[in-house]
């Protein structure tokens, strides 16, 4: 029984004393894995044999001229026969690449790491284009400018070959335009200023990194912070944006913050009921401190950003300073509402909570 298999290669273009790898590609031939008396015929006078389910063979050759190489298998009932010629010549060349191809879809930063890519198994030598050479696959442009790289390789019959692959664009460029924007949410709704105590949110525009600086000794590194502010007074606020390239640029805001004589301590007429939150912002951890005159039955009502009631209290009936611990599992970051409800007044807190 005969049959007609394939007989793998790494290279069929060779240099004289450069080695060739060959194995069985029979796999859909012997499904079963069987044992196989393997002979192989390099063509050039010499023969190698070994039984095994699958076969390696390497080989050199010496001499330049065209070999047909054949590998028999056989098994005790089927043989198997597999061709392929090697040629061997000192004036082939190498064959390569080069691939700098993630690097050439936009410019990129100074200082930024390239990569590249190419045939790691032979001899090569990388001209960055910049004045540099190496055998490094990832390199740093310093200046800006358009670079065009290539490598040479080199092979068994020391015959060189440089190939290139495009260019390389690097350019300190800014992606913050002349109107770069920051701005208070609600600010025109506040035209005498923000109450003390008050949630005030911060907006930017989209960059790289963000330095907000309240004014107040206190700073966020969030895109649109919330902020409270306890003192009145006018506060001048900073915001540093940096870019992809580290390029920065800074926007300056006002503020006035505004007495909340109503509840900026939270007294309501004589009977001294008073709430207290803190830590405000807080990441889900709220504290609440109720001080009531006389008894009164209570509760706690905490809404989300949606408005959605998220946690509920009973406090039952209450007399003078009560504390409560509220815990949050992975709270939706936003401005929430806290109430303390009781038989005859209803009082509120705002609450923020980040990330």
């Amino acid at each position: 029984m005969f049959a007609e298999g394939v007989l793998g290669v790494s290279k069929n273009k060779v240099c004289p004393g450069e080695s060739v790898d060959f194995w069985d590609d029979f796999s859909e031939l012997n499904q079963q894995n069987e044992i196989f008396d393997f002979t192989i015929d390099f063509g050039d006078g010499i023969k190698e044999s070994k039984s095994q389910t699958h076969c390696y063979f390497q080989h050199v050759f010496h001499k330049e001229g065209e070999y047909n190489v054949q590998l028999k298998a056989f098994n005790g009932i089927k043989t198997i026969i597999a061709e392929t010629i090697i040629h061997v010549n000192g004036d082939i060349l190498p064959e390569s690449f080069l691939d700098i191809s993630k690097n050439t879809l936009k410019p990129i930063c100074p200082g930024t790491e390239v990569y590249f890519q190419t045939d790691w198994n032979q001899y090569y030598r990388f001209d960055y284009g910049d004045g540099y050479t190496g055998i490094s696959g990832v390199h740093a442009y310093k200046d800006s400018g358009v670079y065009i790289p290539n490598v040479t390789v080199k092979n068994a019959c020391g015959n060189e070959v440089k190939i290139g692959d495009g260019t390389i664009t690097v350019m300190n460029q800014t992606t913050f335009s002349e109107n770069v924007d920051a701005f208070i949410e609600d600010l025109a709704a506040h035209s005498k200023g923000f109450s003390t105590n008050t949630a005030v949110q911060f907006k930017s525009m989209p960059a790289h990194t963000y330095l907000w600086n309240f004014g107040d000794g206190t700073t966020s590194i969030s895109q649109n912070p919330f902020h409270f502010y306890t003192i009145p007074g006018k506060y001048d606020i900073r915001l540093t944006l940096q870019d992809g390239c580290l390029n920065d640029t800074t926007i300056q805001l006002a503020l006035n913050v505004i007495p909340n004589n109503l509840q900026e301590l939270l007294i309501v007429d004589t009977k001294k009921v008073a709430l207290e939150v803190y830590p405000n912002p807080t990441k889900g951890e709220i504290n609440v401190r109720m001080n009531i005159g006389e008894s009164n039955y209570a509760r706690i009502e905490l809404y989300d950003p949606t408005g959605n009631l998220t946690k509920e209290i009973d406090l039952g009936p209450l007399s003078g300073e009560k504390r409560e611990k509220i815990l949050l599992t992975s709270p939706q970051a936003g401005l929430y509402n806290l109430y303390l409800i009781t038989e005859s007044e209803t009082y509120y807190q705002k609450l923020v909570i980040e990330k």
